[in-house]
């Protein structure tokens, strides 16, 4: 019998998680499988990091499910072990990294991304659209949750000013930088379509200084996923970038942002199991969320 272990943050999604826990608890008792489940309910940033190091250091063999969003599942893959088995179950406002787990089948170690020591298994990115994170997640704890993005990707624009940094030591301006593992972000923009999980390398997708107007029709072309044919987007792969800063900038982080001078950004490779393998309790719960 093998344990299944589900994290899960009570207020993602706004009380999506709640709902899936239950959903999970109820068809689980009809399978006869309620024996094999435990629920973690994390209440403070970092415990979901702290409960998946302890639950995958003791017991390697267990499944340990994220039910969460984007920002959830960055806590657990910073603290599950490279060769426990990670399931993921879409209950957050974004779910973006979901939409690329749901095409694997079965078992598959991919890389994950570090920088400045943090992992994510998705997108980070440095420019207007890490400013645009940062303002849904704000306004995501208002009375306008369902609007976060839009409403970010306004303000954003109107308030826009490109970014001056280095890369790799060469000084350059940037709308926006992004180092790519995973397809989507900012809740469905397929940012990389040429993504490969398990190659070892990064995609880095930039654009220089635009203006307003370039701005809004880059975002059009990259939801038609055609951006990357643009002059204005430059495309590169590799397994490591610096980018630096003379004051304060804010990195977005699989939708979870912080702010720093310097962004040492490398690949972790085989850095997470990711399975798709899960108990049909856990197939009919997602189901039923979705």
């Amino acid at each position: 019998m093998k344990k299944q272990i589900f994290i899960y943050n009570p207020i993602a999604g706004g009380g999506r998680a709640e709902q899936a826990i239950s959903l999970i608890k109820t068809f689980a008792r009809e399978e006869k499988k309620l024996h094999e489940i435990e629920i973690v309910r994390t209440d403070a940033p970092g415990k979901a990091c702290r409960y998946t190091e302890i639950w995958s250091r003791v017991f390697p063999n267990v499944i340990i499910y994220s039910v969460g969003g984007d920002g959830t599942l960055n806590e657990v893959i910073n603290g599950i072990y490279p060769n426990t088995k990670l399931g993921i179950i879409p209950a957050g406002s974004g779910n973006d990294f979901y939409r690329v787990y749901q095409e694997i089948e079965g078992t598959k170690k991919i890389n994950l991304g570090v920088v400045n020591g943090r992992k994510f298994i998705n997108i980070a990115s440095l420019g207007i659209d890490a400013k645009m994170a940062d303002t849904a997640n704000r306004i995501k704890n208002s009375r306008f949750r369902m609007l976060s993005y839009p409403r970010a990707i306004i303000e954003e624009i109107i308030k826009y000013k490109p970014t001056s940094i280095t890369i790799n030591g060469v000084p350059t301006e940037k709308t926006i930088l992004t180092i790519c593992n995973g397809q989507y972000y900012g809740n469905g923009f397929p940012m990389n379509p040429e993504y490969n999980l398990s190659d070892g390398l990064f995609n880095v997708i930039s654009a220089g200084k635009l203006t307003r107007r370039q701005i809004i029709v880059l975002l059009l072309k990259i939801l038609r996923q055609t951006h990357l044919e643009s002059e204005r987007v430059a495309f590169y792969q590799t397994d490591s970038i610096l980018v630096e800063s003379g004051k304060s900038l804010l990195c977005n982080v699989d939708g979870e942002v912080f702010a720093d001078t310097r962004f040492e950004f490398s690949v972790i490779k085989d850095g997470v199991t990711l399975t798709t393998d899960v108990p049909q309790y856990v197939k009919r719960a997602i189901k039923a969320i979705k």
